[in-house]
């Protein structure tokens, strides 16, 4: 078993229209396995941006430095 990592997950749910989108934070071994845990809790969801971060502002700034379009 890989080491685990913690990564924050933004998302929002069923196309609603936020100033930002929620933070999701989990532990997992990569970027794949974070998205499995994260859509077992939260079927409904889209997830918008994963980042490898437990900090909810780090991930947000890179977010809409890199990610948002």
């Amino acid at each position: 078993m890989s080491e685990l990592k913690q990564y924050m997950i933004l998302y929002r749910m069923d196309n609603e229209v936020l100033i930002d989108p929620w933070g999701y934070k989990v532990m997992a071994e990569d970027y794949v396995h974070a998205e499995e845990q994260f859509y077992n809790a939260e079927p409904d969801a889209e997830i918008l941006w994963i980042v490898e971060t437990d900090n909810y502002s780090d991930a947000l700034e890179d977010y809409y430095n890199n990610g948002e379009d």
